[in-house]
């Protein structure tokens, strides 16, 4: 079975580039409106285009869940950087208390703590934090104080917070860029109906007018570049073409 579907390419300059087209042909539509009553086409046709254009417009907030991934990227790693500060002089002082039984630095894996992962500080802090009333909690008083346990603790607290978060604005980007694209899926097929159409209205009497219809070149694949167009935001599957006369 043939599937006709169009894809709109995810990038943000395709849709900002798509946004501009319908409004491009919401004016053409305007000024030949005339002409299109003639086929059928009314001002209707124009008001859906209009809003299905100022729709895609100004429904961005896929863009705004990637912003807020980046910031909460940069906070995860700055509290990795503060959690790692306190457990790396704990190490020290460590090695300085119990340099005959390194006991507490094997058991905590802090001999390596500049390797650990993000993930795995965080993991080692937690743990740090749950011995302040363990069995060892008094050995482990004399190197690191309370402050620096209420730290780790703060810090690491925050950091499993925005783990959550961000894993949420990961699934609610992916969700909200589905929507995105089937609204450019849908504002691609109108133009591209009018277009045609517009196209032919005019063939036989202005040929510049009917022109002015014309869809933009289409993407050609290429890594190279060397087919690349000058407007080649859209990506027609089937091998069918946007300027197709029998469409």
């Amino acid at each position: 079975m043939k599937n006709n579907q169009k894809n709109v390419l995810a990038s943000r300059q395709g849709y900002e580039e798509l946004y501009q087209l319908g409004y491009q042909t919401v004016e053409l539509m305007v000024t030949d409106l005339l002409k299109f009553n003639e086929i059928g086409v009314s001002q209707v046709e124009v008001d859906e285009l209009k809003q299905l254009t100022e729709v895609f417009g100004n429904r961005k907030f896929d863009e705004e869940f990637l912003l807020t991934q980046k910031l909460s990227t940069q906070e995860k790693e700055q509290l990795v950087d503060a959690m790692l500060a306190i457990l790396y002089k704990l190490e020290m002082k460590l090695s300085l208390a119990f340099s005959e039984t390194p006991m507490y630095i094997q058991a905590f894996g802090l001999g390596g703590i500049r390797k650990l992962s993000d993930v795995d500080v965080a993991k080692t802090a937690r743990l740090m934090v749950s011995f302040q009333t363990g069995p060892f909690a008094t050995a482990l008083a004399t190197c690191i104080s309370e402050a620096e346990l209420a730290e780790l603790k703060e810090k690491n607290e925050r950091f499993s917070a925005i783990e959550t978060a961000q894993l949420a604005s990961e699934k609610y980007r992916y969700m909200a860029t589905q929507i995105r694209v089937a609204q450019a899926n849908e504002l691609y097929a109108y133009i591209r109906k009018i277009r045609n159409v517009g196209k032919k209205m005019w063939a036989l009497t202005d040929i510049i007018r009917s022109n002015s219809y014309l869809m933009p070149k289409l993407r050609t694949g290429k890594s190279d570049g060397s087919d690349a167009t000058n407007n080649d935001d859209f990506v027609v599957t089937n091998g069918e073409t946007d300027n197709d006369e029998n469409s």
